[in-house]
């Protein structure tokens, strides 16, 4: 009789187990997840780019809608504090409302910035995600752990290593322009002395189908971005304008213009069997 409450006590469920933590962007019940995000450590030949790395971090997390980043101000932990969750005091870190807490720490070698980044979910004192990236861009390795963050806490993908393709005007023509999701590191992919409209990407990346003046009328044109090489897709009637690609790259919808009517077309990705 004096085992029973032993036996019961070893059968009975962890006290201190809890589920993965989960943000449901659709619930009506949503509410930003208060992140901190502590100083990287680095070594002398690194601290800038740990800098660089925290603060692309914090942009891509605030940007997303769905994180709200704390203010390092208001931080009460040890800056010295470890990285290891044996190390950490989480109280300080609950007691300025965060409930997920990136540290790391960042090197240089001869492949670029070594990043060893950690998520900690505070309210069960546990570590969540580990991950270490290498890369020459300290902003690569930012976007690829908000990313992580993102993939994470709502299980869906996120953006941040995707690119915006946009028009710039500039004296004498056109360029097609690339730039990170946060409308950084801005990069010029094709200069046109004329007039384009409407760029649109394929869904793997590969190409941009954008329209063009360059034959004399508009027509569809698509930039293949490994070879930055550029060809015509379709030229149909006075007008070829508007394309865009199916999900799976295969086909392209546009809309052409002869004798003044206007239709919905459909061709292959090569520009055959409208």
């Amino acid at each position: 009789m004096r085992r029973l409450p032993l036996l019961a006590l070893l059968l009975a469920p962890p006290a201190l187990a809890q589920p993965r933590q989960y943000i449901d962007v659709g619930s009506p019940d949503f509410r930003p997840l208060p992140v901190a995000i502590a100083p990287l450590k680095a070594d002398g030949q690194a601290a800038a780019a740990a800098a660089e790395i925290a603060s692309v971090l914090s942009s891509d997390l605030a940007l997303s809608g769905i994180f709200d980043v704390l203010d390092p101000r208001s931080f009460l932990a040890d800056p010295g504090e470890g990285l290891l969750a044996s190390q950490i005091k989480f109280t300080r870190w609950s007691d300025v409302g965060a409930e997920g807490l990136v540290k790391g720490k960042v090197a240089r070698g001869p492949a670029g910035f070594s990043a060893e980044l950690h998520l900690f979910e505070v309210r069960p004192g546990r570590e969540a995600l580990f991950r270490t990236v290498t890369d020459p861009s300290p902003r690569a390795i930012a976007h690829r752990f908000a990313d992580d963050l993102v993939q994470y806490y709502t299980r869906e993908p996120g953006v941040f290593r995707t690119r915006i393709v946009a028009l710039h005007q500039v004296k004498g023509g056109r360029e097609l322009v690339l730039f990170d999701v946060d409308g950084q590191r801005a990069s010029v992919i094709l200069r046109e002395p004329g007039l384009m409209a409407l760029p649109a990407w394929r869904a793997d990346g590969s190409e941009i189908l954008f329209t063009s003046w360059r034959s004399g009328s508009p027509a569809l044109w698509a930039l293949e971005l490994a070879r930055r090489t550029v060809g015509l897709v379709v030229a149909r009637g006075d007008l070829s304008t508007g394309g865009a690609f199916s999900p799976d790259g295969r086909r392209i919808a546009f809309t052409a213009s002869e004798r003044g009517n206007s239709d919905v077309w459909v061709v292959n990705a090569d520009g055959t069997g409208a």
